[in-house]
């Protein structure tokens, strides 16, 4: 599939997802706006959420050298590489 005509498909998904949440709402269809209510709140946590990460993440870049993270996680890293990793996605939460 060209690049163009992706996005022309990921454009029509999104709209025709607002139509039926709208739709729901409108029509009184309870799935459906049940639906639009747990997307709402979902991207509402992501909008919170999101900011912060992206600071954690540029701050990382900054202080912590290329090298020592291909160090604990690059290709010689073996298992400590996924220790680490499953460490560190736990911290997050």
């Amino acid at each position: 599939m060209k690049p163009r005509s992706a996005a022309m498909v990921y454009v029509i998904m999104i709209l025709a997802f607002g139509l039926f949440i709208a739709a729901s709402f409108v029509g009184g269809y309870e799935p459906g706006r049940r639906i639009g209510e747990t997307f709402g709140v979902t991207m509402l946590d992501m909008l919170k959420l999101l900011p912060c990460a992206f600071v954690l993440i540029a701050l990382f870049d900054v202080w912590v050298k290329r090298e020592t993270v291909e160090r604990h996680f690059g290709q010689g890293a073996g298992i400590r590489g996924y220790l680490w990793g499953m460490l560190l996605a736990g911290m997050t939460v």
